[in-house]
């Protein structure tokens, strides 16, 4: 069966939503009016800054090592700025919005973080990646971003080093008991839905559709994928310590027996989160995270005698990246690499083609 992957409109639509959020966010002016302002979004992020700062301290008490490490979806780039801050780790940030990136530069003075991640841009269904290379890759609310989980795992399983951890978190499990009556009126994040209270907006989400700009900019929002198809999508690890939380304090995991609090996910929907990990007998390489990054244009060609992709280092040229096998370059704009394909790239920046 072929993986499923998001379309060139999806792509588009993230790219073009993502940069009427980074301005709204960092100038105030209300591009998206049923969305936050800048400072309602500025409470929001350190709030998200903390809990990243707790919940990496509770892995680091776990043993997990994180001190090299690769965040897909990071958007605004927050939660890398965390890790390199307050845990001293080296890292990059990957997104598909330029602009997002961007705004990390505003971020880190806004909240005195003042190290910042090797950002990249990028196409996560091409992840610019070596194999079996990184040692600790994380997301949070990314992974329903897919029309399915096949492909967007099958490039996480392909970078992942040895002993590595993927690690992710607020991804949402979908309700079996769910009634497609009628679309809500108000937006998502609209201050007339959030008046309502969380109880009735709960309640209300089990009978209605939920409008979001991100759908109506081409966005996916999957939040459908029921607890059965996330237990299958990530068997393909090696061990997993992965729960889903219902009705904010009922905790389940999602390996072994189905339990109660199991069957309640699976009618009620939940948000799912957990560290999943590779074992290998491999070494694992040392090397700085920055030198593992390679060609896009070279991965996307399979090898004719192995039907494996083709993966081919980069070095550093005048104001881009040059591959070391096809001789492509990719555009450096203001520290953060272009990583797309040279048709991708002409399709969501052509400024930079």
């Amino acid at each position: 069966m072929q993986r499923q992957r998001q379309k060139i409109k999806n792509l588009k639509g993230e790219v073009v939503f993502r940069k009427k959020l980074a301005s709204q966010h960092t100038t105030g002016e209300m591009l998206l009016p049923d969305y936050f302002s800048k400072d309602e979004h500025d409470q929001i992020l350190a709030q998200r800054i903390e809990t990243t700062r707790l919940a990496f301290e509770k892995l680091s008490r776990e043993g997990v090592d994180f001190s090299r490490f690769v965040e897909l979806g990071a958007e605004r780039g927050h939660r890398s700025l965390t890790l390199v801050n307050y845990f001293d780790s080296s890292g990059i940030a990957m997104d598909i919005s330029f602009d997002q990136l961007k705004t990390a530069e505003h971020f880190s003075r806004l909240f005195n973080l003042p190290k910042l991640p090797l950002r990249v841009c990028c196409d996560a269904n091409n992840l610019p990646l070596s194999s079996s290379s990184i040692p600790f890759l994380f997301c949070y609310q990314f992974l329903h971003h897919f029309p399915s989980l096949d492909h967007i795992l099958a490039q996480i399983h392909r970078v992942l080093a040895s002993n590595s951890t993927f690690f992710f978190d607020e991804e949402p499990v979908g309700k079996m008991l769910q009634l497609h009556l009628y679309k809500q009126p108000a937006k998502e994040y609209s201050k007339s839905n959030l008046q309502k209270g969380k109880l009735l907006r709960w309640l209300e989400s089990f009978i209605s559709e939920t409008a979001s700009d991100e759908v109506d900019h081409g966005i996916i929002e999957n939040h459908a994928m029921l607890l059965p198809q996330w237990q299958r999508a990530l068997q393909g690890f090696d061990s997993l310590n992965v729960h889903v939380r219902t009705l904010r304090h009922c905790k389940s995991s999602v390996t072994g027996h189905m339990r109660p609090s199991n069957f309640l996910s699976y009618l009620a929907g939940g948000v799912i989160y957990g560290g999943c990990q590779m074992k290998s007998l491999a070494p694992s390489s040392t090397c700085p995270v920055e030198s593992l990054l390679c060609c896009p244009e070279c991965l996307s060609t399979k090898d004719p005698r192995s039907g494996t992709p083709l993966e081919s280092p980069l070095s550093k040229g005048t104001d881009c990246l040059v591959c070391t096998s096809c001789e492509r370059s990719y555009p450096v704009v203001d520290e953060i690499p272009i990583l797309l394909t040279e048709d991708l790239r002409k399709e969501l920046y052509p400024q930079f083609s």
